[in-house]
């Protein structure tokens, strides 16, 4: 069994160019295991509804898509360990 063996199209892994760069960010994306094998929490496919200028606004580093992810879970009351921190439950 391969260090990238999971729940992830590893097919498509064996289909792109082995360059060190694209190997990091695979190696990076077997370090998050997601609660099910839903196509909605593979990485894979985060990108896959974005408008293609997002993307390459992103790619240019014109938008973080980090900090914006940030501000979205702060806006949805959790902490980046997705633990809730808003208002008390009632």
């Amino acid at each position: 069994m391969s260090i990238f063996y999971s729940i992830y199209d590893w097919n498509l892994y064996h289909a792109l160019n082995q360059t060190s760069k694209k190997t990091k960010l695979y190696l990076r994306m077997e370090q998050y295991k997601p609660k099910n094998e839903s196509d909605d929490l593979n990485p894979i496919y985060l990108f896959h509804g974005i408008a293609n200028d997002l993307l390459v606004a992103i790619v240019k580093g014109q938008i973080d898509p980090i900090e914006l992810a940030s501000k979205v879970l702060k806006n949805r009351g959790l902490n980046i360990e997705g633990e809730w921190i808003g208002f008390k439950k009632g």
